[in-house]
């Protein structure tokens, strides 16, 4: 899934997707890093203290709340 896509996605469900992270910041979805052999897949963004999720756990929060809905 693209950033563009999770974006949409987000957005339809209510959430409000920004490309920064702050305080109000809920949860970090976070997909595959790609680095170099070796190298810590860490970015500033993971080091904030903010909750991460997982895109699989990104889907399993929308299809919730889509059974939720029905």
């Amino acid at each position: 899934m693209t950033r563009d896509q999770a974006f949409s996605l987000a957005k339809v469900f209510g959430a409000k997707p920004q490309n920064w992270v702050t305080k109000q910041t809920d949860y970090l979805v976070v997909g595959l890093i790609e680095t170099a052999l070796g190298e810590e897949p860490i970015t500033k963004k993971l080091l904030t203290g903010t909750p991460t999720i997982s895109e699989r756990d990104f889907f399993g929060l929308v299809s919730g709340t889509i059974g939720a809905m029905v």
